[in-house]
This record gives structure tokens, C-alpha cells and sequence, in this order.
């Protein structure tokens, strides 16, 4: 699990992402189960550009991307989450959050303990607002944005996904962290 780490929760660290996460990030995205809220699987050229032009670039230049996930009890990769500026246009000082976990993770709550984290940590970077991109179909991911005081904002084109996926946000005046107890 070797790296820096970006942020952390109760259960999971989030690291800087590195050239040595291409491995499990590649997996990730081969996974069958894991594409189901994300569109067509890519190809492993597509992978690696994504990887290189979109993650590593975003990190490179701002500090901070989306970056793999890890079990702190056991240090064992689960994902991949965090934060970069929306259509990852710098100029745009609004920032994404994003996770995308291995299914066996599902269910497990991790979902809301990662943007419970990294809302606040996109408004100490000076995001004016943070937005999160789910599929219509994946009412877990809807619900985790709701509950957490994001708005339905409308729809918005998005990579391979057929159905133009919505777009939640939540806005800096606006955010009131939940309180742990909360669901």
C-alpha cells in the first residue's frame, strides 16, 4: 500500500495516486460486476490513457485526484475515490467527487464515509461547489449524494453511458457536515 496518504476515514485510506496503482486500477476497471453504473469496459490502452492523461496529469498538476482506496485494518485495495475539477477542466474551480469500489465492498457503507470525507476537504481546497455524477440506475449512490445534502442539479452527458447520467452538487454556503450518527 506503499505512497502517501491524501486522506483518511474510520476504515479506509486514501492515498496520492502513483504511477505503481496502474495494476490494481486496471483491475478495477476490468472487473464486469464494478462497470455496471459506468458504461461499456474499456480497453487496456484506454485504461492506461486514462490513467496517465486524466489521473496522473490531474495529480501532477493540482495535488490531489482520484486515487486508490484501502481497507485500514488490512491494508487490502478496494477502490478507487476522490476529488478533481469537474470535466477535469482546471480552469473550472468547481471539483467531482468520485469513487468507484470493487463489488465486494458494496453495501458496506464505504461509499458515504468517503464523500463524508472528501466534501470538506474540496471546500478547504477552495471548491465553491462539489458535484458527483451517478448513474440513474444506481439508487445507492443517488441516496449516499442525498443524505448527504447534495441537490438533484439535472442530467449531463457523460463518457459511455447511454442514459445521460444526473448530477448532484452541494455548494460551499450550503454544506453542513451530517453528523455521524446520521444515515
Amino acid at each position: 500500500m506503499g505512497g502517501s496518504i491524501f486522506t483518511e476515514t474510520p476504515n479506509l485510506i486514501i492515498k496520492h495516486i502513483s504511477s505503481q496503482d496502474f495494476c490494481a486500477i486496471r483491475e478495477l476497471q476490468r472487473n464486469d460486476l464494478s462497470l455496471k453504473y459506468f458504461g461499456a469496459p474499456l480497453s487496456d490502452e484506454k485504461i492506461a490513457s486514462n490513467f496517465n492523461d486524466l489521473l496522473m496529469d490531474h495529480f501532477n498538476h493540482c495535488g490531489f485526484s482520484i486515487s486508490p482506496v484501502f481497507l485500514k485494518s488490512t491494508g487490502e485495495f478496494i477502490g478507487k475515490a476522490g476529488l478533481v475539477h469537474l470535466d477535469f477542466d482546471r480552469s473550472n474551480p468547481d471539483l467531482e467527487l468520485g469513487y468507484f469500489l470493487l463489488p465486494q465492498f458494496w453495501g458496506r457503507k464505504y461509499a458515504s464515509e468517503l464523500a463524508r470525507a472528501l466534501i470538506p476537504l474540496a471546500f478547504e481546497l477552495g471548491a465553491p461547489r462539489v458535484y458527483a455524477t451517478i448513474d440513474r440506475a444506481n439508487v445507492a449512490s443517488c441516496r449516499v449524494s442525498e443524505k448527504l445534502g447534495m441537490k438533484l442539479e439535472g442530467e449531463r452527458e457523460y463518457g459511455t453511458l447511454e442514459d445521460k447520467p444526473l448530477l448532484y452538487y452541494v455548494a460551499y454556503p450550503d454544506w453542513s457536515e451530517p453528523k455521524v450518527g446520521d444515515k
